[in-house]
């Protein structure tokens, strides 16, 4: 019990460090240019009692549309929205009642900003660690792995992959057994997919799992394979919806090397051009096998 208690206590303080770190990197430029720009509004807003007004107003518009966005619920951001005029118009604005408003506000969003980092921080570190210690052969390269988990995760080229989902994706790599060499570029190529398709990125990252398992039936390189069935998924004329379902539902065919790699490929994509349904395509290739 005692020694459960201290891991997990160990696990906090990692946790705690890892996200406090983060939140360091990202918290002070944004605290910094908010307060510039939150000053400067203040300055020029304290010039008149209907400019206090107006930004007062702006900032209760704001966040009603914020919890519209968040919610999806009119009613509820209508509510917001009045209960704010409300208090606007209700209230004597003074420079001194202006000031305090303001600094409240901004305070505020500056915590909930931190917060935020360090929560996003925190569940990508114990993300990345969960792979890493799934992937080490021994306790000791855990710390190494995790780092070159973390490299590989860092950024995407278009950035649509938030930090968390790059996590679960290169950690769902590391379930699967992917070889570290191939994440970075797997990784980029479920971005573009999952981008270009609007399939679910942990979807495409399963499917791109599975080709770092065949490649070795193919007397082309990982990377190659990788970049054909991309080009292969792009130029299909069949929605990639199609192409991903009709995968899952026939990769015990290429996996268990019933076909040869190419074989299949070229098999699923005619079942798919001549209408063969995704549900069925695993009986389709059976017949041809």
């Amino acid at each position: 019990m005692s020694e459960t208690t201290t891991r997990s206590f160990m696990d906090l303080v990692r946790s705690l460090k890892a996200a406090t770190a983060a939140s360091y990197k990202l918290a002070p430029a944004a605290v910094l240019l908010m307060i510039a720009v939150v000053a400067m509004v203040v300055g020029i807003s304290l010039w008149s009692s209907r400019m206090m007004m107006g930004v007062v107003l702006i900032i209760v518009w704001a966040v009603s549309l914020l919890v519209y966005i968040r919610t999806d619920n009119f009613g509820e951001a209508a509510l917001a929205m009045v209960a704010g005029l409300l208090t606007v118009y209700s209230v004597e604005w003074t420079p001194l009642r202006f000031i305090a408003f303001c600094v409240a506000w901004v305070g505020f969003a500056a915590v909930a900003l931190l917060i935020a980092s360090m929560k996003v921080a925190a569940s990508t570190e114990e993300i990345y660690m969960g792979g890493a210690v799934f992937v080490a052969p021994e306790s000791s390269q855990i710390k190494g792995l995790y780092s070159v988990l973390r490299a590989v995760g860092k950024k995407t080229q278009y950035g649509q992959l938030g930090p968390i989902g790059r996590a679960e994706i290169v950690r769902f790599f590391c379930f699967r057994r992917v070889p570290i060499e191939m994440m970075r570029q797997m990784l980029q190529t479920t971005e573009n997919v999952s981008i270009s398709s609007r399939i679910d990125p942990l979807r495409v990252a399963a499917m791109f799992a599975d080709f770092s398992k065949i490649h070795t039936a193919d007397s082309r390189s990982s990377a190659a394979l990788v970049d054909a069935i991309d080009t292969m998924l792009k130029r299909s004329s069949v929605p990639p919806e199609e192409f991903v379902t009709a995968f899952e539902n026939s990769r015990h065919m290429v996996l268990g090397r019933r076909l040869a790699v190419s074989r299949y490929f070229q098999l699923l994509q005619e079942g798919l051009e001549s209408g063969v349904s995704p549900q069925n395509m695993s009986t389709w290739l059976e017949e041809r096998a």
